[in-house]
């Protein structure tokens, strides 16, 4: 029998040519899986780190609207309770400041390191299962609203009696990794009506 040794060494030239495209198709496979389950994993922390800082926004209103319903527990915000601020004073209530004391370090609130103990109000109600710290927020009273918009309070000032207070929230939340978080930050007014708020001007 006459074998033709170029045709054998053709056919091994063919079949590790083959070999070579499965095993590539093959590694890109792998790396596409790879990259999805990556991108998956960072769509799933940014989801946990956002309804972690919601949380702490929920927790923060919910502070204001069951703490703060008279005008006298604007007191509060004297700059004596941590994470509760005043940037303008209240005849008689709010007499001083201490926001730029107190919190000037939260100036850039997006910078997560900067939220501590010290100057935010720690939010207890996520498991540690799907976060790597607590949600955090600080409240800071913005002043009156008007008929031309927020009108913070001044000696000139004429506030109509039961005008609703403003109040500024900003919270931030973590993801399993320390590294995604976000901030969030909405503004919260008093109520009107009869039992809602004391308004005591």
């Amino acid at each position: 029998m006459i074998v033709n040794r170029n045709q054998q060494g053709a056919t091994l030239v063919v079949a590790m040519v083959l070999l070579l495209v499965m095993s590539l198709i093959g590694l890109s496979s792998v790396v596409s899986s790879t990259l999805q389950e990556k991108m998956a994993s960072n769509a799933q922390q940014r989801t946990l780190a956002r309804a972690a800082a919601e949380s702490g926004l929920a927790a923060a209103e919910r502070f204001i609207a069951t703490q703060i319903t008279a005008t006298s527990k604007l007191i509060q915000f004297n700059g004596d309770n941590t994470g509760y601020y005043s940037a303008y004073p209240v005849p008689g209530i709010i007499l001083e400041t201490k926001l730029a004391k107190q919190v000037t370090d939260l100036a850039d609130a997006a910078d997560p390191s900067i939220w501590t103990a010290a100057n935010s109000v720690e939010v207890d109600d996520l498991s540690s299962a799907v976060q790597s710290k607590k949600p955090r927020y600080t409240i800071e009273y913005v002043g009156r609203r008007s008929q031309s918009g927020i009108s913070v309070w001044s000696p000139s000032a004429v506030i109509e009696r039961g005008a609703p207070h403003i109040f500024k929230v900003t919270a931030i939340g973590w993801a399993r990794d320390t590294a995604v978080y976000s901030v969030l930050q909405s503004y919260f007014m008093t109520g009107t009506g009869a039992g809602v708020f004391e308004y005591e001007e």
